[in-house]
């Protein structure tokens, strides 16, 4: 589709059609994606389709006057590997009831439930013919006991892994690229020499300068995390408001904010942050967010080349090491298999604990022995939660106190563990404040709000029961800081300190467990009124479930889980639409993989057709062409199908085409392309096209070889196989170019062949002179 200038569309109209193409010009009195109108982004349908596809979903009804999309949609699904069911509802010139039942019967016989009783009237069954049916075995085996026993909350936990990414070749920087520092050091110099040595013009930025002069440049390098001293998150957020309206892509530098190999210590919890902030400016920002990179330790050269591949690669969330470049996943985890069993030795102290999830704890802190629960909050004893809390463990035969405290102040804090004294034994952090606001809208101000309560209580707490032996030390985190949540910078940035500090912790030796939670049913943070979450794939934890996961972390003596009841065939479509992400790569739930196509094979077809010689097989495929056409065009018959007229005459539009080659796939058992009959636009060009294809179950004839157009088709029918990935394409490119170079190069002229060439049998410049006839001679290259 072609949108703009009236009088230039007609004039290429016209051209279309007289190079044997088909054009019609729309009826339309809007602007639509022409130069006449402004529009303020990219729709990007065909990447919402390819997310979806990738998402497990297989079936799309277009709800429109006309399908005009079906095509289009097909084709995208089918080069990522989906086999979809895409269907339209009317037509144009069919708006009546006839075409809804119809579009609805065409989704039903492929596999899409539909509820008859609610559309037609009430009538009898009647038996189904007996001639054979193409068979698929859809019933589903039965699950072994134990797996039907497996505990639901088993499901419910993950944790982040940083597996090794295939080295890469030496990349290359083009253009400038900005290095936005605080103040230069030995870690700016590396960039830059790292940049530099890459083929980049480096260019210095500080807080505070004009952006005026970036606009042109190819991206930003932010080391602005790495000063510490500096408020790293706060200052992060000032730079990406600054670049507001320039299209580069920033990436955030940090150092020792992630424990990315075993045994590695977490030295810059505060850095941390940042990548909690990172996460969200990938949803926000997503087309000119480019990530975040954790530097080593040792920054040699080895990790400045590793450093350039990584600005130049579709992973947003890396640590380069020694060992490689390492990118985050969430994964699955292995519950502990440790029979220990978390027991308080003394007094048990929740921060938050007047909440309703506070109060669950610290029941929990009873039922495992503790002798004595202090529950602090802003509200104190006036909780309504707070006198059948007092009572329930009374009976327990544990002592709760109730204080008023507020967490982030430090010295508040200190009172309160002086007052508590020296049997002090676990500490839960729960104390938080949620806020909804965008990065745009963001302030140095709102950052801190959410900061203090979190993070700043937890800093605090930390470093005032370091010196004390503690046997848990429990922070509540939230799935926000582990992949990002739109409008919640500063909540993902405290929530990603916490699980930091938690790794930073048990570097020292001191027990830590930060737990990220999903959605809490009964009350919580997080509250889903409007069922708003659930629609987007966030299930509600079952709170007396959620209680259970979180005894068992303590048993094991977990560091850091992530424990959520996520769809994540609903969630991640919906998470990924501004952009793609890695993170979620490796769940087992949207492995799609690189699943083999069933070999080409048409079942009966193939076996009736190995019985014939060629000119039958090409007869009863041209045949079989002719009748799928006219069934899809609504004939009674083939008669007005003739062999080697032009679809596009015979009424075929982009809607029957994709139908037509939805019915000749199953009766072939071949993957056509959507394109087919623009490909080969007459019957008898599509029926030689399948019998190319077909041909490797046809067994081979050595008295009627194949002919030259049978090998290209074949290998037209071999690329069109190939998944999007597929490593070799440029090799495939070069080969191809090469071949058709040589071909046009040292094809005679004055030679003609005749229409019966035999690729097997012919000369060179019978080959040529075929090409050039059949093809016509493609003038000088450039």
């Amino acid at each position: 589709m072609v949108s703009g200038d009236p009088e230039l569309l007609r004039i290429l109209a016209q051209q279309v059609e007289a190079d044997g193409g088909r054009a019609r010009m729309l009826p339309v009195d809007y602007a639509s994606h022409g130069p006449q109108a402004s529009l303020r982004a990219k729709v990007e349908f065909a990447r919402a389709v390819e997310v979806l596809g990738n998402a497990g979903y297989g079936a799309f009804v277009e709800t429109s006057a006309h399908p005009v999309l079906t095509a289009p949609m097909t084709e995208t699904l089918e080069n990522i590997g989906v086999e979809p069911v895409v269907v339209g509802t009317l037509r144009r010139e069919e708006g009546g009831a006839a075409r809804v039942l119809t579009s609805l019967a065409e989704a039903f016989v492929r596999g899409v439930p539909v509820s008859w009783t609610s559309v037609l009237a009430p009538a009898e069954r009647v038996e189904l013919p007996t001639y054979a049916f193409r068979r698929q075995r859809f019933w589903i085996d039965s699950v072994p006991p134990t797996a039907a026993a497996k505990d639901v909350t088993q499901s419910w936990r993950y944790r982040v892994t940083w597996p090794v990414r295939p080295e890469v070749p030496k990349a290359r920087l083009d253009g400038t690229w900005v290095l936005a520092v605080s103040s230069e050091d030995e870690l700016t110099g590396w960039c830059r020499q790292a940049l530099e040595s890459a083929g980049a013009n480096v260019v210095v930025w500080r807080p505070g300068s004009s952006t005026a002069g970036l606009a042109d440049a190819a991206g930003v390098l932010s080391l602005l995390a790495v000063d510490e001293s500096a408020e790293p998150v706060a200052a992060t957020l000032a730079l990406i408001q600054a670049l507001d309206g320039i299209e580069t892509p920033l990436w955030a530098v940090t150092r020792g904010a992630v424990s990315a190999e075993v045994g590695e210590g977490l030295s810059a919890p505060g850095q941390a942050a940042v990548w909690g902030l990172g996460r969200v400016a990938a949803l926000e920002y997503s087309a000119r967010w480019g990530g975040l990179i954790d530097l080593p330790e040792v920054l040699d050269e080895m990790a400045a080349e590793r450093l350039t591949t990584v600005l130049m690669a579709s992973e947003d969330q890396v640590a380069i090491r020694a060992t490689g470049v390492l990118t985050r996943r969430l994964v699955r985890a292995t519950p502990s298999r440790s029979k220990k069993v978390w027991t308080p030795a003394g007094t048990v102290l929740v921060t938050g604990g007047t909440g309703s999830i506070g109060v669950r704890v610290a029941e929990f802190a009873g039922t495992r022995g503790a002798s004595r629960v202090v529950l602090t909050s802003r509200s104190g004893a006036s909780s309504i939660n707070v006198p059948g809390l007092v009572a329930r463990l009374a009976e327990m035969g544990t002592t709760v106190d109730v204080i008023s405290c507020d967490t982030t102040d430090r010295a508040q804090l200190a009172g309160l563990i002086e007052h508590v004294g020296p049997d002090l034994d676990a500490v839960f952090h729960m104390a938080g404040v949620g806020q909804v606001i965008s990065l745009e809208d963001s302030t140095a101000e709102t950052l801190a709000e959410v900061a203090a309560v979190k993070a700043d209580g937890a800093r605090y707490l930390d470093e005032l029961t370091a010196a004390l032996n503690l046997s848990a030390f429990v922070l509540f985190s939230s799935g926000a800081g582990v992949w990002g949540s739109g409008h919640q910078g500063g909540y993902a940035a405290a929530n990603a300190y916490l699980d930091a500090l938690a790794e930073n912790r048990r570097g020292r030796g001191l027990p830590a467990t930060s737990v990220a939670w999903g959605l809490w049913g009964g009350g919580g943070m997080a509250k889903d009124d409007d069922g708003r979450l659930e629609r987007m794939g966030l299930r509600e934890l079952n709170p007396a479930r959620a209680i259970e996961v979180l005894g068992k972390v303590l048993d094991g003596g977990e560091t850091t889980l992530t424990v959520a009841d996520i769809d994540w065939l609903t969630f991640h479509p919906v998470f990924t639409l501004p952009r793609p992400s890695a993170l979620l790569a490796d769940l087992p739930e949207l492995q799609t993989g690189a699943a083999t196509e069933d070999e080409p094979g048409g079942g009966e077809l193939v076996q009736q057709l190995k019985a014939l010689d060629r000119a039958e097989q090409e007869q009863i495929l041209t045949d079989l062409v002719r009748a799928e056409t006219a069934a899809v065009l609504g004939h009674g018959s083939t008669d007005e199908v003739e062999a080697d007229r032009p679809f596009r005459d015979l009424g075929l539009d982009s809607l029957t085409a994709v139908e037509l080659r939805n019915r000749l796939g199953v009766a072939a058992g071949l993957k056509l392309p959507a394109t087919l009959v623009f490909d080969y636009p007459t019957p008898e060009l599509v029926a030689g096209h399948l019998r190319a294809a077909l041909t490797p179950l046809l067994g081979s004839d050595e008295t009627d070889p194949p002919s030259v157009i049978d090998e290209i088709e074949r290998l037209q029918f071999a690329l069109g196989r190939l998944e999007p990935g597929f490593d070799r394409r440029e090799d495939v490119t070069r080969l191809l170019r090469g071949l058709l170079s040589n071909w046009i190069g040292q094809a005679p002229a004055e030679e003609t062949a005749g229409p019966e060439l035999e690729f097997g049998t012919a000369t060179q410049e019978e080959v040529f002179s075929f090409l050039d006839a059949e093809f016509g001679s493609a003038g000088p290259t450039h």
